[in-house]
């Protein structure tokens, strides 16, 4: 008997037992790919975060600002309106309305029914007809203040100002002993009919602490020659009325987070000695510290500020308060107070105004809207620009105080020549090596030059979320 043959084993075609070397580096590079843009997502979507925070704050800034401005004209007027039987003229004729003058030095004519602003641009100041710097009080009719005309001519000797002719109306004995003469804020050079000038109470008294120099003037030319492009003024107000007005109070952090106190007697508070709370008691800025107590339960808090002063006199582990707590409210124990926070105010949001006057008493505001402005006078040095039609060549020493601008897409520049505000739509060139640096830019929008060809100024703040624009 024949046996069949026996089969042999064969390997079955179209089968793989395993993926080669190249197969696995091509999957490790796609799979590189992924992670990495994957992990490119995550710094950018921090940073539009960032910035989609910053925008909402400072819509919330914007809108706030805006009814200020509507509700508080005189903030753009930048001196108090006339009143009947104030003492005027108690200052040497001419002084900046930026300076620190009374607020009866400059006056502003009182607006007719229907205007939130006077129909001139002109501020007045009293003085005797013989000179005499007495004061003088005015009747109790108003004025028949000029309007802007020839009859105003520049004067060198006013500084950023107009002298006019002797005025007086018959209006009274007391008015017959006045002259009035008029103060134009910072003139166009090339349209003498209007004004710019800033608005910067926080500012003014942010470069005051600095030195008078930066004071009363916005921004500097690049040769340093001229110190101040633009009066700042304070429009009258007094520090504490510039923080209330012109800065965002909403950012509160903790720097000591509830804890449980030694003892609590009277307005001082005691934590363990290991506790240093020398920096954490001190005001930031000018704004104090502030403690939060909280119940034992969660269900109760209160907010005292901190006595700095008092504070000050203290071993480290100790703080003081102002204020009283409630007789329901004053003890350590489970059924009241069970720990205690320390929070530090940080400003992260403030506001500034660039206002141009006609000669009609109209303003065109821009509010400039910072966060974390830092208020350093060289910053605000201006360099040399050339605006025209959509663009403007900036060029600067590289010798600048402040260093080279902040020049990018995106950022505002303003134009400190004619009072304008534009924003960076592409840097076209960018020249970091040679002196004098350059830049050219595009704008976002097609410049407004009352003096056509004229060489300005330009100034790149830094830290600007937005700027926006009234018109009153």
């Amino acid at each position: 008997m024949i046996s069949p043959p026996l089969k042999t084993a064969s390997r079955k075609t179209g089968t793989r037992q395993g993926a080669t070397l190249v197969e696995v580096l091509m999957a490790l590079l796609v799979m590189g790919i992924g992670v990495t843009s994957i992990f490119t997502l995550f710094p950018l979507s921090i940073v539009r975060s960032i910035k989609a925070s910053q925008l909402t704050n400072a819509k919330i800034v914007e809108e706030n600002a805006r009814e200020l401005i509507i509700a508080n004209p005189r903030l753009v007027v930048g001196a108090p309106i006339w009143q009947p039987g104030v003492a005027y003229g108690n200052q040497p004729a001419y002084t900046p309305i930026g300076g620190l003058v009374p607020s009866d030095s400059w006056v502003a004519p009182q607006p007719t029914p229907g205007r939130l602003l006077p129909q001139t641009n002109l501020l007045f100041r009293a003085s005797s007809v013989s000179g005499s710097p007495a004061p003088w009080f005015s009747a109790q009719s108003e004025p028949r203040w000029p309007t802007r005309s020839t009859a105003w001519m520049l004067d060198p000797s006013v500084l950023g100002g107009y002298r006019g002719n002797r005025f007086t109306p018959a209006q009274g004995i007391a008015e017959a002993d006045i002259a009035w003469s008029a103060y134009m804020p910072s003139p166009y050079p090339s349209n003498t009919n209007w004004s710019s000038y800033v608005v910067d109470p926080l500012g003014w008294y942010e470069m005051n602490d600095i030195s008078a120099t930066y004071r009363d003037k916005f921004g500097s030319d690049v040769s340093g020659t001229v110190t101040g492009l633009r009066d700042r003024i304070h429009s009258q107000l007094t520090r504490a009325q510039a923080r209330d007005l012109f800065q965002s109070r909403d950012t509160w952090f903790p720097v000591l987070d509830a804890e449980v106190p030694e003892t609590l007697a009277g307005n001082v508070v005691t934590f363990i000695n290991t506790i240093d709370l020398s920096e954490s008691r001190r005001a930031n800025g000018t704004t104090p510290g502030r403690l939060v107590f909280l119940s034992e339960d969660g269900s109760r808090t209160l907010t005292m500020p901190i006595d700095t002063v008092a504070s000050s006199a203290l071993p480290t582990n100790q703080v003081a308060f102002t204020g009283t707590l409630p007789a329901d409210f004053d003890q350590l124990s489970t059924t009241e107070i069970g720990s205690i926070r320390i929070d530090a105010f940080e400003t992260r949001y403030s506001w500034m105004m660039t206002v141009r006057r006609g000669p009609q008493g109209q303003a065109e505001v821009d509010v400039v809207i910072f966060f974390n402005r830092s208020f350093d006078p060289t910053e605000e040095e201006a360099l040399t620009a050339e605006f025209s039609g959509q663009t403007a060549a900036l060029s600067w020493p590289a010798s600048r105080d402040g260093g080279d601008p902040l020049v990018k897409e995106g950022s505002f520049i303003f134009d400190a020549e004619n009072g304008h505000w534009y924003r960076i739509q592409k840097v076209e060139s960018h020249n970091k090596v040679a002196d004098p640096r350059t830049a050219s830019l595009t704008l976002n929008t097609t410049v407004e030059v009352a003096s056509p060809g004229l060489t300005g100024q330009a100034i790149l703040l830094p830290n600007i979320v937005n700027v926006f624009h009234l018109s009153l």
